[in-house]
């Protein structure tokens, strides 16, 4: 095995993408297997050795073994570093060997290594990243028993505006109670977040807007961003499946993403939502572009654009709102004449004149139209749109409407109306009336605008290509200087507006800044938004306090915010989670050693974990190790599914919770 492992080196060694500090990165090459990726396997068979092991010949074709292959990496005796040479020296077994892609129904999937499995995906800090998951770690079936369960909360506290004769100020408020018409802000790891309101909000979240590491191998918001393909893939999966749970069935989700992944996640997203449920990929500009050197960017075109992929939980009980661009109708005008064209509502009613019943038709739902001639009737040429006439400008236009056609046969040269009650669409049961000007349907520009102020604005429905929302000057929106990762408050203004409607609920469990919290709760809709990184206090807590208070950035003017409401902080009880935090904070090995002792008084441990070996070689190999090494291995070797105090374990006294956390929690879960 040790002999076949230094041949696949040496068969490797001319492509560096699979080697990290001279040693093998395990799950780029199971995924390139799988992929059957032509430069791994050339590679594979130019080595007389690798080429035997894992390769057939069946009339002189080389056939690749890509399962036998996949089981050799691995296995325990891999060893692609001296983190796993002890691994499997202090007894911990190896990563989850079995696969299964079922399909499910649908015609095709996305499969990927580890894609039955869980991705814990604690996010860290940026210098402690790695070529591969430093800390997160991937949970086989077998690991998984208590990951689901609802958690224990704790830390509560509410925050509300308070008026005074200035305006709002923040007042601090005990937690009396806990409804689904609360916004919250939530301090623990998404995924687990996420299971805790499955429980209570199942089906009953509008609207969730995520924008999640793009794993492109850097991210500002201190997200462990350097996820290989395969493990992001999983880390999405895990969150996207819960979060479809979650929706109500007229809710919709919206997620952003550059072109590193877009691809792979749409196809992701078509299994777990169901391809008919997909509504759009909208494409985003935003901003200036910036060409990165190196990595090959140099030979790219430069990007200026991002994806926000839009999937209805069902698609036949969606219904988005219509939101529209406004443009000044006198520049709209300018240009035409400027390309030598004519404006298209060039016509205006002067008099109506009277009308006369002329003949009556039916719809195709039996409904009655009346039609009338109008005689004495003043329609003349317009070259001048203003305040005072714009109501009575029209162009005429063939429509391929049955009643329009209906009404064609009818009529003659000349101006008609007609009158009806329609049974459906947006007039549905009332009197509704349609014109007619030489055997064409009368647009009215009135219907096509709106008055602000003295000006006449064109509505354009907006399309799936968003080029009007400027990222420049966005750095302090929120009153927070964060100068990368942020979004626009008008990107979140559009997506809440096309989404959703007053009092509905919102949730992003990304939550970074708190930009979507922030504009849900100055458009009047509940929110949740959960974050894990300990900026949570800095920065999306500070932001909605200044939204509570009345700050007047991003869209607060363009909405008339004051101010007013209020929110609940709360946390995950943390326990094994605790101690990965001190891991990820110790600066030496002797930081480690006393919090290995802590550990081992309080903490719980793998299942396979063998205590006495582990200390009888702390003062040797342990020791060796490199810092980032040990820190690895302490958080290993803690059971994932004691990160956080589960539910059913609350009356523990070895956790000491006390009766508020017992009683708000039990609040928290109680179903309306």
């Amino acid at each position: 095995m040790q002999n076949l492992l230094e041949e696949l080196k040496a068969a490797l060694i001319n492509e560096q993408q699979y080697f990290c500090d001279g040693e093998l990165l395990k799950n780029l090459i199971i995924e390139d297997a799988f992929k059957l990726e032509p430069k791994l396997l050339r590679c594979l068979l130019k080595n007389s050795i690798t080429k035997k092991h894992f390769f057939s010949s069946v009339e002189n074709i080389e056939i690749f073994d890509k399962i036998k292959f996949q089981n050799f990496v691995n296995n325990k005796s891999f060893l692609p570093n001296s983190f796993t040479r002890f691994q499997n020296k202090i007894g911990l077994v190896g990563d989850f060997d079995g696969y299964s892609f079922e399909a499910k129904n649908k015609d095709v999937v996305l499969a990927w290594a580890y894609k039955d499995c869980i991705l814990e995906g604690g996010q860290d800090k940026d210098d402690q990243k790695r070529d591969e998951i430093f800390y997160n770690e991937i949970l086989s079936p077998d690991e998984i028993s208590r990951l689901e369960e609802a958690k224990v909360l704790s830390n509560f506290e509410k925050f509300c505006a308070k008026k005074t004769d200035d305006g709002f100020e923040i007042e601090s408020k005990k937690v009396e109670e806990i409804s689904l018409n609360d916004n919250l802000l939530i301090k623990g790891n998404n995924l687990l977040a996420l299971y805790c309101l499955r429980q209570k909000y199942a089906g009953k979240i509008k609207l969730i807007y995520i924008d999640p590491p793009y794993n492109t191998g850097s991210d500002s918001f201190k997200y462990n961003d350097q996820f290989n393909h395969s493990t992001w893939l999983t880390f999405m999966k895990n969150r996207l499946e819960v979060a479809r749970e979650l929706l109500a069935d007229d809710g919709v989700i919206f997620v952003q993403i550059d072109d590193n992944e877009q691809a792979y996640l749409k196809v992701m997203m078509d299994e777990i939502f169901g391809r008919e449920n997909f509504l759009n990929n909208i494409f985003i500009k935003t901003g200036d572009s910036v060409r990165t050197i190196g990595g090959g960017e140099s030979t790219k075109l430069n990007k200026e654009a991002e994806n926000i992929l839009l999937f209805a939980k069902k698609f036949e009980t969606c219904r988005l709102n219509k939101v529209f661009n406004k443009i000044p109708l006198e520049e709209i005008v300018d240009e035409k004449k400027r390309n030598g064209k004519k404006f298209e509502y060039n016509k205006i009613i002067k008099n109506f004149g009277s009308k006369i019943p002329f003949s009556s038709i039916k719809t195709g739902d039996g409904e009655k139209v009346l039609i009338y001639k109008h005689e004495g009737f003043e329609i003349e040429n317009c070259s001048h749109i203003d305040i005072d006439n714009y109501q009575k400008i029209f162009q005429a236009a063939a429509s391929k409407s049955s009643i329009y056609l209906n009404v064609k046969s009818q009529i003659e040269d000349g101006f008609y109306s007609i009158e009806y009650i329609p049974r459906s669409g947006k007039n549905k049961g009332n009197l509704t009336s349609r014109f007619f000007f030489k055997k064409r349907e009368v647009v009215f520009l009135k219907n096509l605008v709106e008055v602000e102020g003295n000006k006449i604005l064109k509505r354009d429905e907006i399309s799936n290509i968003w080029t009007d929302i400027s990222w420049h000057g966005i750095m302090n929106e929120g009153s927070l200087s964060f100068q990368y990762g942020k979004k626009p408050e008008k990107l979140l203004q559009r997506i809440i507006e096309i989404s959703t409607n007053e009092g509905d609920l919102v949730l992003d469990f990304f939550a970074g800044s708190g930009t979507t919290a922030a504009v849900a709760h100055k458009m009047k809709r509940r929110w949740i938004a959960i974050e894990q990184m300990n900026y949570i206090k800095d920065l999306p807590e500070a932001r909605l306090k200044k939204v509570l208070e009345g700050e007047q950035g991003g869209v607060s003017k363009s909405l008339n915010w004051q101010g007013g409401g209020e929110f609940i902080y709360f946390e995950l009880l943390r326990w094994n989670e605790k101690y990965i935090e001190q891991i990820r904070a110790a600066q030496s090995f002797e930081d480690l050693l006393k919090i290995y002792q802590q550990m081992k008084s309080q903490a719980f441990f793998r299942y396979d974990f063998e205590e006495k070996l582990m200390d009888e070689n702390l003062s040797q190999d342990f020791q060796k190790l490199e810092l980032g090494e040990q820190k690895k291995l302490l958080c290993k070797i803690l059971d994932k599914n004691h990160l956080y105090v589960n539910l059913s374990e609350m009356n523990d006294c070895q956790y000491e919770i006390g009766d508020e956390d017992k009683k708000l929690t039990k609040l928290f879960y109680q179903k309306s």
